[in-house]
């Protein structure tokens, strides 16, 4: 197994091929760009010293291969308010922010979690890449979450997990606003939280979030057809259209 613990401070950036054991990889800081092309084994991969990622000022690009290739995002000792913003490009998916100069782009992780700290943060994901896995913990804090960009949910290609802090007055938004066409989608219990499913995004692609004390879903123009089976009981749900567009849908289910 390989362990690398330590700076990527080489300003020509640094590509490392990894072999088919079980490693370890620790991207503690970086100046220049890093690629890390995972190999065969099952392979650990976190960035992030000291429960900060302002040490990565470069941009870092990593591939999944074989085996099971996980990310883990470390910001949780973060106290200042964070802004994060979730985009896709063709395979890859890039997240910003969360105190980071440059961004990180990833195709083929078998998991991402992003771990945030004790601010007021903000999360935005506009678009993911389908197979994609990424689980964002908001920490403590009255966070602001929105989910969905310019095409509505319809970028949405993987599954998204969304953990709050019950009480802290965390907020999600999810846009489906930008529609205008007649969408059906459904709301459910999953995994110990709540997901949605549908309304344009990739057949086995789902939003799943737990710990919001307020969860609202916007559609636009087009008719939505919501099927309502379960949700947890912290779980608030309040449907509305876009400002300027009556409310178009209908609740089907349980």
């Amino acid at each position: 197994a390989l362990t690398v613990l330590g700076d990527a401070s080489a300003a020509g950036g640094l590509t490392l091929l990894v072999g088919d054991d079980a490693d370890v990889i620790q991207l503690a800081a970086s100046q220049g760009d890093v690629r890390i092309e995972g190999g065969g084994g099952d392979d650990d991969i976190r960035q992030g010293a000291g429960g900060s990622l302002r040490g990565l000022t470069g941009d870092v690009t990593l591939l999944g291969v074989d085996g099971r290739d996980d990310l883990t995002l470390d910001a949780t000792a973060e106290t200042a308010a964070l802004s994060t913003t979730g985009s896709a490009d063709g395979a890859f998916t890039t997240l910003s922010g969360a105190g980071m100069a440059g961004e990180v782009r990833f195709r083929d992780l078998s998991s991402v979690d992003l771990i945030l700290g004790a601010g007021d943060d903000e999360i935005v994901v506009d678009a993911l890449s389908a197979e994609e896995t990424v689980r964002i913990d908001g920490g403590v804090g009255a966070d602001r979450a929105r989910i969905g960009g310019a095409a509505g949910l319809d970028d949405i290609d993987g599954d998204l997990v969304l953990i709050g802090a019950a009480g802290d007055g965390d907020a999600l938004l999810l846009s489906d606003a930008p529609e205008t066409q007649a969408e059906t989608g459904a709301l459910a219990a999953q995994n110990s939280a709540v997901a949605l499913t549908g309304f344009g995004m990739g057949a086995d692609a789902s939003v799943q979030f737990d710990g919001f004390d307020e969860t609202r879903i916007a559609f636009g123009v087009g008719k939505a057809t919501l099927d309502v089976s379960d949700w947890t009981d912290d779980t608030q749900i309040a449907f509305g259209g876009a400002s300027d567009v009556p409310l178009r849908a209908t609740l089907a289910g349980d």
